[in-house]
């Protein structure tokens, strides 16, 4: 227990948090890992929205502009809320993004980590 809490204390450096992974993510009010990982290729936005809600943020497709980006992660931008996390000045965050074509049907899925 001693080691997790020393461990906790050290600054990482765009690292994850050893303990609060997601320390640094903003996440949609809906959203949880979690349910995230149930989306599928082929699902309507409408079944998208019935299991994690709305997103936080939508864009034009990264290669089609047609295309629309629904991004329901984002960086938390510690930098500018130093309260808890006073020790940090940046950490990773997770990322969660769905590509939809005109049809409305999710046709790309992203997930993972940010280093940046």
């Amino acid at each position: 227990m001693c080691l997790s809490f020393i461990l906790g204390q050290i600054q990482l450096i765009e690292g994850k948090h050893i303990i609060y992974p997601y320390l640094d993510t903003k996440f949609a009010d809906d959203y949880t890992p979690e349910k995230f990982d149930k989306i599928k290729i082929g699902m309507s936005i409408k079944e998208v929205k019935e299991i994690i809600g709305e997103p936080f943020h939508v864009a034009k497709g990264y290669k089609d502009s047609i295309n629309l980006n629904l991004h329901y992660t984002g960086d938390g931008k510690l930098s500018s809320k130093l309260k808890l996390t006073d020790k940090y000045s940046d950490l990773a965050w997770y990322y969660s993004s769905l590509e939809i074509n005109e049809e409305k049907k999710v046709i790309g899925i992203k997930k993972g980590w940010a280093y940046d």
